[in-house]
């Protein structure tokens, strides 16, 4: 039989497990992560905010001495996403770019330089359509539609119903009304967003260490994106510098890179720039709002911003 040992832990100081490793630093992060025949990994973004794509001609990045794959949206056409209805986004651009700094291809060479070199070498034709940057510009009735599936721009309509609206507002001893405009938050962690796949072809199966915070989120994502069995696919989490909630859901760093290192048939190391990771970030975005709020009545004392007398409970007024 089990014993029952009392806990002596509680309300103590506990250290943390990976606090030695973190302070020597001899704690090892993803983009640590480089093997002998590891090829680099960089990203052709787009740089409009929103155009149609005619044509990506990569063939002059190919010839290029040291390029081992190029990707493109070609190459994928399944889709990611957090929650199964807001699975609609693809690793690299297809037929649309949505956004400065979307992927449209992605390349894999014998080093960074001859990587940044190709990005160079690749071709892009576009029919650049109207950008909006505002939610009251792309909800216009006259607005281009961004996403087919999305009317009007909008991306959910929800409502909530939470009692008699107009009643609380004229129970209210006060109705405030007033519009508010919110910057975009950009988490700046200190580890840049980075990803290790390695391929094996004899055995078919991927290996990828990402600097992630949902191992299981990035496992289950590049199952769908690479339709392989998930048994074939083994995520690695090593120390991560830093997430505040930034990685908390596949991204396509991961999945290009596993995209790369499949079509090279071996090992891709792709890590983000600061820059792009501002511009390509997935925090909360510049927004505005409009709100009503009521403030019921206090039950002892004033209000400090009462607009009338509030009545008692006799039915008469009360001095101001």
């Amino acid at each position: 039989m089990n014993e029952v040992v009392p806990a002596h832990n509680i309300g103590a100081y506990v250290p943390m497990v990976d606090g030695p490793d973190k302070v020597s630093g001899r704690a090892k992060y993803t983009a640590d992560l480089v093997t002998p025949g590891l090829l680099a990994g960089r990203i052709f973004r787009s740089p409009y905010s929103h155009a149609e794509i005619l044509e990506v001609d990569v063939s002059e990045a190919l010839r290029l001495p040291g390029v081992k794959a190029i990707v493109t949206g070609a190459d994928c056409d399944k889709t990611f996403g957090v929650l199964p209805i807001a699975r609609s986004e693809h690793p690299l651009a297809r037929d649309k770019v949505r956004y400065r700094g979307e992927p449209i291809a992605a390349v894999a060479a014998i080093d960074d330089a001859t990587a940044k070199r190709a990005l160079g070498l690749i071709k892009l034709k576009i029919k650049e359509l109207p950008a909006y940057y505002t939610s009251k510009k792309a909800m216009a009735a006259d607005a281009s539609t961004i996403h087919a599936h999305r009317p009007n721009n909008i991306e959910r309509d929800v409502l909530f119903e939470l009692g008699s609206v107009d009643q609380g507002f004229r129970e209210a001893d006060l109705v405030r009304e007033g519009s508010y405009d919110c910057a975009e938050v950009c988490q700046n962690q200190m580890e840049m967003h980075a990803a290790v796949a390695e391929y094996d072809a004899v055995r078919e199966r991927m290996t990828v260490y990402a600097s992630t915070q949902v191992p299981y989120y990035v496992h289950l994502m590049l199952a769908q994106i690479l339709d392989m069995d998930m048994s074939r696919i083994r995520v690695i989490k090593p120390h991560v510098g830093g997430g505040f909630g930034c990685r908390t859901e596949a991204l396509n760093v991961e999945l290009i890179a596993a995209l790369l290192a499949r079509k090279a048939g071996g090992s891709v190391r792709l890590v983000t720039t600061r820059e792009e990771t501002f511009i390509t970030h997935r925090g909360p975005r510049a927004h505005e709002y409009a709100a009503l709020r009521r403030l019921p009545r206090p039950r002892h004392g004033r209000h400090p911003l009462r607009l009338r007398k509030p009545a008692r409970r006799d039915g008469k007024r009360t001095r101001a």
